[in-house]
């Protein structure tokens, strides 16, 4: 294993751990931009899917679960304009 996947896999490892402790709906996927997907070559970690996704920044992780955030802004806004 490379210095390189060993750093990322620790990251990733801290990252889902995290992940773990504060939310109560599980992973459901591991998300990691195209190129750093293409450079792990894992699709497959601890039981959780390793996926492309292009809205990650290169060299970030996010984890998706049935809790994500995702358009959270939008819909902010949305209920802000409606009080």
């Amino acid at each position: 294993m490379s210095k390189f996947e060993r750093k990322n896999l620790i990251q990733i490892r801290v990252g889902l751990d995290r992940h773990n402790e504060n939310c109560p709906a599980p992973a459901r996927a591991i998300l990691l931009n195209p190129v750093d997907h293409q450079l792990m070559g894992f699709n497959n970690l601890w039981g959780v899917p390793v996926l492309p996704d292009e809205s990650v920044p290169v060299k970030r992780v996010q984890i998706d679960c049935e809790g994500s955030a995702e358009r959270i802004e939008e819909e902010l806004a949305d209920h802000l304009e409606d009080e």
